[in-house]
């Protein structure tokens, strides 16, 4: 992650106040692990908190990197549609996070559209039209 960007607890309450409920609060273990910027595992219970925390950093990272004019994005990559709807849900369909450079994909939509797209583009020297599953299954 990028040293040059900090989070401060006045990001944190911004953020707060659009994700939790009226009057809700991150708690000072949460509020910790948004600061953080080094690699980390949250490792609790179904329903304590994680997405939403997650959602936190996402919202305050994508705003820095906008203030600062960065080139550089942020890649939310999950294995199932349920968590990308979940980021969804929480920050909306317009948030920052789904406009380039940034994504927030499953890693196999990821590596169908940036990977195998140009891959096939190179081996082929043809464009690839779709990359849809129900169409392949189908034929």
């Amino acid at each position: 992650m990028n040293k040059d960007i900090i989070i401060t607890d006045a990001d944190i309450d911004i953020t707060e106040n659009k994700l939790l409920k009226p009057k809700g609060k991150f708690d000072l273990e949460r509020r910790n692990a948004i600061k953080y910027t080094d690699n980390v595992d949250i490792i609790a219970c179904a329903g304590s908190g994680k997405t939403t925390l997650m959602c936190a950093k996402i919202d305050i990272l994508t705003e820095k990197l906008l203030q600062k004019k960065s080139q550089k994005g942020i890649a939310v990559l999950s294995l199932t549609n349920v968590a990308v709807n979940e980021i969804e849900k929480k920050l909306g369909i317009n948030h920052k996070v789904y406009q380039y450079p940034n994504c927030c994909k499953t890693i196999q939509k990821f590596v169908g559209e940036y990977i195998f797209r140009d891959w096939y583009m190179s081996k082929f020297n043809k464009k690839l039209d779709s990359i849809d599953d129900d169409f392949c299954a189908m034929r």
